[in-house]
């Protein structure tokens, strides 16, 4: 596909920088993409800022961590006000909140495990100016063969030691995450539903609720959906009266193997299918 509603570069746990997301796009003809970094718009900033192709339409995008017990609720804002005050503070709370948490990892990764890393490498983490996350240390633990993987890093040396991580104070409700993306002139799209964990008539429930608060999209195609659960989704978004999403999650081959940029659906997929485009090209 030639469109891409879901990408993820250095400004938060992706591997590429905008530059090279950039290439990467041209280099596969895509028309449309959104850089949507996790709590963060710095990326897709850089990326509008140096964008010379003009082919290539870049989205204002981001995607906020709402809170949530029993999976993950991410959101997806486009068509952002990319100088909308109140996002941009948004930002930079979470961001403190996330170093903090990653310094806290970090330290107790050493306590539990001996397990160490370079001051300078970890100083160019701690002050570069994006989201933080884990999957920035996870990688440090494959370069330094304390884990085979990413994947593995979690499930071996970060889940056994969560409870001594410090915990959240920067954690916006899925209705504030809504609000944020709606008041800085956005549309609101639910992004993989499929990690919310939820039947399709709790699902259905949920997203109605969430349809309440100002969501206006479902994101149907994604690379971890499968196509029982595409067609669950888009039962729902018919019923609800939601426009359709698409995005492969992009953050490279080392955090996500096998992903890559204009990929999220193993059927073939009709420009015509991603009803929010119309909407986002206004």
């Amino acid at each position: 596909m030639k469109i891409d509603l879901h990408i993820h570069t250095t400004y938060s746990d992706g591997e590429k920088t905008p530059r090279q997301i950039l290439d990467i796009c041209e280099k596969k003809n895509m028309k449309i993409i959104s850089i949507t970094d996790h709590n963060n718009i710095n990326g897709v900033k850089e990326a509008i800022r140096i964008n010379s192709s003009k082919e290539i339409t870049i989205i204002p995008g981001i995607e906020l961590s709402a809170k949530y017990r029993g999976g993950q609720l991410h959101i997806l804002g486009y068509n952002l006000c990319l100088d909308n005050v109140a996002l941009n503070h948004l930002c930079t709370l979470i961001m403190e909140d996330n170093l903090k948490r990653i310094q806290s990892l970090v330290e107790n990764l050493f306590n539990v495990y001996k397990i160490s890393f370079k001051d300078e490498e970890l100083q160019d983490i701690y002050n570069f100016k994006g989201n933080i996350g884990r999957p920035q240390i996870a990688k440090l633990c494959v370069k330094y063969g304390y884990s085979s993987s990413v994947k593995e890093a979690f499930k071996t040396l970060f889940n056994p030691i969560k409870d001594r991580i410090i915990k959240r104070t920067i954690e916006p409700t899925a209705k504030e995450c809504i609000d944020y993306i709606l008041k800085a002139g956005g549309i609101v799209s639910l992004a993989h539903a499929i990690t919310l964990n939820k039947e399709q008539t709790e699902l259905k429930k949920f997203v109605k609720e969430l349809t309440s608060y100002g969501l206006s999209a479902i994101e149907i195609y994604h690379i971890s959906h499968s196509l029982a659960f595409s067609k669950q989704l888009l039962q729902i978004a018919d019923e609800l009266n939601l426009l359709c999403s698409a995005g492969s999650d992009y953050h490279g081959h080392i955090v996500k193997p096998n992903i890559d940029i204009g990929e999220y659906s193993k059927e073939k997929i009709n420009e015509s299918d991603i009803t929010i485009i119309s909407s986002l090209l206004r």
